[in-house]
């Protein structure tokens, strides 16, 4: 099955953890949970969004495992995701959206363009 194909899932998190530290971390455990992240977007400072390919199966795990290294998600749309939509065998893999937001103190990197008078 293409990339296009695929089934899609948007989750939202967020973290006051300090970015670069937590992007390694983030990366590691979707790695560590047989996932692939096939693209990002940096958006300043203040968030990251990645598109993983992952089996259905290995989601509980890998969000859990993010709920470790302090990734905060809405739990009722975990629940909806992880609910009984699919088959206890589901051998199709899925393209994922994790947007993080940095909750933090630290300025924005944005390059902010000048007004042209």
């Amino acid at each position: 099955m293409g990339y296009i194909n695929m089934e899609r899932i948007f989750i939202e998190g967020y973290s006051d953890r300090q970015r670069n530290e937590l992007i390694h971390e983030v990366e590691k455990t979707i790695a560590e949970n047989g996932g692939w992240i096939m693209d990002h977007q940096m958006f300043s400072n203040k968030s990251i969004s990645l598109w993983v390919v992952t089996d259905y199966l290995k989601l509980g795990k890998m969000f859990n495992d993010l709920k470790l290294i302090q990734v905060n998600m809405n739990s009722e749309r975990l629940d909806t995701i992880l609910g009984n939509n699919h088959p206890i065998e589901d051998p199709e893999p899925i393209m994922l959206s994790l947007s993080i937001n940095f909750i933090n103190h630290y300025p924005d990197l944005a390059v902010k363009t000048p007004p042209i008078s």
